[in-house]
């Protein structure tokens, strides 16, 4: 795996090499060498059969030949709730024309800009622009917060653009917004190249400690992925990186952290505290981020080591600290389920950890929500199933949301008792057997038949995945069961639930339900509110004066430790049930 990683193939061993999850697994096409223990117990017989063997788990001793997988295009999630704000960027672009300069006038050329502007301070930098600037012409000037920064011969006050960033541990999403008029230009998505030292944020934690330059490694390779981004929106577009002067980014903390180079391992140990939390402004020279060096980058702040700048931009998107009336929820699941209540009178927040199931890993056939993956999914007695996958394409495996379908509808049909384990076929009538399966030597619902997917392999839902469901649902109804208890609160009286990302904004509320995630009494309060991320981090881009309410938002947000809570663990126990 490490060669091919080196290479810059695009391994994914969500596990991060421990040879558990199957995600990096290769076909050996040359020189097959005997499966070992890990391999066994993770790939299927037919698959060992075939020549697949899993990448982390093997040495190079002879030349070989592999045939990869291949992830697709990714279908990150762009769009999210629209919310209207004033266009006041933290920069500024203005054309002037400098008057001749005569005898009667000794005013210098700076104080000549300064009077037009009504600025006061300039960089030694701008000062060396406006020496070498063609002064008899249209000069643009650039400003921020009173203070000149730079210079442009001529007019370029329409080529003013921003980048709004939102680092998922999954996916990254770039937005390049056009500062004049507040309009989102393009939008460049790509899976977060962290994800081939592991899924989930402590795996990479972990790379970072056991690794010299672990972290300089996380830095590096996420950079790359994001200037790559930068670069093919201009390209696309046809604009100068001069042209791009702000950057507001948002992510969850550890996220923020290997970004900026600064281990997160603190954040992985008892007590769980971040190197940083508040807001951070820096430098594009600080970063390598290759826009306008004059520019500026801005990191929104997080509210605890897992709950992140991404779920305070969440909370700007839908204006959720200065909502009135009755408390509300939102709640953003990815690997950690990020839980927030409140309103204007103050706000509580947690996170669970609901494991990275929903996003693919450690499920048999579950992959991310690229072309293929079964996103929705249904049963009705006497018939064959129903499901429908991303862009229509030849199914490939199972992604969030149809796996949260495919279990509420194996639980409504009685295929699986509440403790989550398989009826015997015994008890299962002959339409119900139909659909059975095995599994390395367990009982497995065959979700799409070999003739229907794409590899000619059945894919199928194992006994094992319906146990990492039951870890993530349980997490995040035990996690909303101990928040409403500590406001005080009924179901009954919150408002709305905003559901945020990629997969709170597919999953269906009736599912969630049917398996108790969610309380029923909140399914019809459901709002599914989209990349609510990138949205937030849009109209911070928009509008600096939203940096302070995204301050304010930290301020008011009382964070609650779920594991220092005795009765969190038996809540967890039982809502793993369906």
């Amino acid at each position: 795996m490490k060669l091919l990683v080196d290479e810059g193939f695009d391994i994914n061993p969500f596990c991060g090499g421990r040879g558990v999850c199957g995600k990096c697994k290769v076909k050996i096409t040359g020189g097959l060498p005997e499966p070992n223990r890990s391999d066994k117990k993770v790939l299927s017989p037919q698959e060992l059969q075939e020549g697949h063997r899993l990448s982390c788990q093997f040495s190079v001793g002879s030349d070989i030949e592999i045939v990869l997988d291949e992830d697709g295009e990714i279908t990150g999630l762009t769009t999210g709730v629209v919310t209207e704000t004033e266009i006041k960027p933290a920069y500024k672009k203005g054309l002037i024309h400098l008057e001749k300069p005569v005898l009667e006038d000794p005013r210098d050329f700076a104080r000549r800009v300064h009077d037009e502007l009504g600025t006061e301070t300039i960089t030694l930098q701008a000062l060396k622009e406006l020496d070498l600037v063609n002064k008899k012409k249209p000069i643009t000037v650039l400003s921020r917060a009173g203070e000149i920064v730079g210079f442009e011969p001529g007019d370029t006050t329409d080529k003013f653009f921003g980048l709004a960033i939102d680092i998922g541990t999954t996916v990254v999403v770039v937005y390049l917004l056009d500062l004049n008029s507040g309009e989102e230009v393009d939008v460049q998505t790509f899976y977060n190249p962290q994800r081939r030292f592991g899924a989930d944020v402590i795996s990479r934690v972990n790379h970072s400690i056991q690794n010299k330059d672990g972290v300089q490694q996380l830095q590096e390779i996420l950079l790359e992925g994001i200037n790559s981004g930068i670069a093919r929106l201009c390209e696309r577009n046809e604009i100068q990186k001069e042209s791009i002067l702000t950057t507001v980014i948002v992510g969850n903390t550890i996220m923020l952290h290997t970004l900026t180079g600064i281990n997160a391992d603190s954040i992985a140990r008892i007590p769980y505290i971040p190197v940083f939390a508040d807001p951070v402004k820096f430098g594009p020279g600080e970063l390598d981020l290759e826009i306008n060096s004059r520019g500026e980058i801005h990191l929104l702040p997080s509210i605890s080591g897992y709950i992140g700048a991404d779920v305070i931009a969440d909370m700007l998107a839908v204006d959720f600290h200065s909502l009135k009336g009755s408390p509300n929820m939102l709640i953003d699941i990815g690997t950690n389920g990020e839980i927030v209540l409140g309103n204007r009178r103050g706000i509580v927040g947690c996170s669970t950890a609901a494991g990275p199931a929903f996003e693919g890993a450690n499920i048999t056939c579950g992959m991310a929500g690229t072309a293929g993956a079964v996103s929705e999914f249904s049963l009705e007695e006497g018939n064959e199933a129903s499901y429908k996958t991303i862009d229509r394409k030849p199914a490939r495996g199972i992604c969030g949301s149809g796996l949260l379908d495919i279990v509420a509808e194996l639980r409504r049909w009685e295929f699986i008792k509440p403790t989550g384990a398989f009826y015997p076929p015994e008890e299962m009538t002959s339409w119900k057997q139909s659909f059975m399966t095995e599994y390395n030597g367990s009982p497995a619902f065959r979700v799409v038949g070999p003739g229907d997917s794409e590899s000619g392999r059945e894919i199928i839902l194992a006994q094992k995945d319906i146990r990492e469901v039951q870890l993530a649902k349980g997490a995040i109804a035990a996690g909303i069961s101990i928040l409403m208890e500590e406001v005080g609160l009924e179901l009954e009286e919150i408002g709305t639930v905003f559901l945020a990302g990629g997969f709170g904004n597919y999953l269906n509320p009736a599912s969630a339900a049917a398996i108790n995630m969610l309380p029923p009494v909140l399914e019809e309060k459901v709002l599914r509110i989209g990349n609510a991320a990138g949205a937030g981090a849009k109209l911070a881009l928009l509008n600096k004066d939203l940096e302070k309410q995204s301050r304010k938002i930290k301020e008011i947000t009382r964070y609650v430790e779920l594991s220092v809570k005795p009765e969190f663990q038996a809540r967890f126990v039982s809502a793993m049930e369906f």
